[in-house]
Formats: C-alpha cells, structure tokens, sequence
C-alpha cells in the first residue's frame, strides 16, 4: 500500500504529502474544525491545502466533508484531491462516492479515485475497477490494471479472463496485465489463446505476464513468436521472456 500511497501523493501534484511534519504545538491542537472550515474557501488553493492536512490527520470526522467535495466540487483539482484524501482514511462511507467518481469528465479524478479505492476495503471495488479497464482515456485504464494488480484478489482472475476477448483494445491489454501480477496459473490457457491477438501491444503484454507466471506451457508459444511473428518488438519481448523461462527451468 505504500506504493499506492506514494503514486497518489505525486499524481496530485504534493509530493510533501506523505512526509510533511507539524509543529509540537500544533501536533497538540484539535485543528480539525478550522480546516473543515477552510474545505468552504473560495480559493480552491486554500482547499487542497485543507485537504492535505486532514489526510495527514487521518482524521475520520473528514470523511463526510470530502464526499462532499468529491461529488460537487466545481474545481477538478479539489475533486482529484478530495479523492486521494479519502483513500488515506479507508472510510467504507468513501466507497459508493469513490466508485461514482469513476465517471468524473477529468481523467486525473479517475485516477485517484481508482488507486483510493484499492486502500477502501469492499467487494464493489473489483467490478468497478475491472470496468474501468474500458474507460476512453489511457491513464485511467492502465490506472485500473495497476490497481487490479495491487489488489492482488484472486476473485478478479475468472472476469479478467473473460475480459482478454473483449472489443476494446485497452481491455485486453488491461486485463493481461493484471492477471500477470495476479500470480495464478488458471490464467495461462487464455493468455496463450490471446497471443494470436491483432494487435503488437497485446502480445506483448500477454507475453510479460507468461513471464510473470512462469509457466513452461509458454515455451513452445514463445519459441515460435520469437522466431516468425511479423512486429520486431514482439520477437524481442518473446525472445527475453523465453530466456528467463528456459534458464529458470534448468536450475
């Protein structure tokens, strides 16, 4: 979870977030009520800062104000914030709001929203994440395999593969991705079948995640497109996979 902690706090701008340190005097005080106070400034500077605190905080009594700045907020910065804050409170109230989010016109707020809802523990998040996997921006969908990775739940393997003949182009490389991290050898059957996809960028991520598997049911499949498939990256991808395959195998 650090990891998703730390490609937050960068995604919104204030890598400070996670290392800040307040004064003994304030670290004292209840400052909780002056920044709820400060999430109603006009100045949607003076509320990303207020954010900022309160998720240093960890304070639960945010939890509802930063709903509420999530779902209405006019200013897409204070949404994307709104949505990292929540996940640094792992609120069950977040979820709903969290998931609605996914649909926010600002890619950035996805973002966030995807990687707050890997820290809020829930069921709904799976499917919200796998749908996510067809959003029209790029940064969401690689946002929500990455996610799906870290959440590391083996219930996404069986929708992930039915995911991999999906229409959309970013599904399928989404879903291969992801089920390379999800480290169960139930996926391989399908990633071998995927191979044969149209599309180079396919391959090759379906061919990165056999490597993940280390499966040796790749091996013959990788031989073969190291030798004859028509895009030189593919054949440089199977090539080093297989490698690291066959030199795993012989120790």
């Amino acid at each position: 979870m650090k990891r998703v902690a730390a490609f937050c706090a960068i995604a919104i701008g204030i890598p400070g977030l996670l290392l800040g340190r307040e004064s003994p005097a304030a670290q004292g005080q209840d400052q909780v009520p002056a920044l709820h106070s400060q999430l109603q400034d006009k100045n949607p500077e003076v509320r990303i800062a207020a954010i900022r605190r309160l998720a240093q905080l960890q304070d639960r009594r945010a939890v509802e104000p930063l709903i509420e700045l999530l779902s209405r907020d006019n200013d897409p910065e204070v949404r994307r914030s709104a949505a990292y804050g929540l996940g640094q409170l792992k609120d069950g109230r977040a979820i709903e709001p969290l998931i609605t989010s996914l649909k926010d016109e600002h890619p950035e707020v996805c973002v966030n929203a995807i990687f707050s809802l890997v820290q809020v523990g829930d069921g709904k998040r799976l499917d919200a994440l796998i749908a996510s996997l067809g959003h029209q921006d790029l940064h969401v969908c690689r946002a929500a395999a990455v996610g799906l990775a870290l959440l590391g739940d083996k219930k996404a393997v069986d929708p992930l593969i039915h995911s991999l003949k999906d229409e959309q182009l970013t599904v399928r490389s989404g879903a291969a991705f992801a089920l390379g991290f999800l480290s169960d050898r139930r996926a391989v059957p399908a990633l071998l079948n995927t191979l044969q996809d149209d599309r180079p960028v396919v391959r090759k991520v379906v061919i990165a995640s056999l490597g993940l598997l280390g499966d040796k049911r790749a091996v013959p499949v990788l031989r073969r497109l190291a030798a004859k498939d028509p895009d030189s990256e593919v054949r440089a991808r199977a090539a080093d996979v297989l490698q690291k395959l066959t030199q795993s195998q012989t120790k």
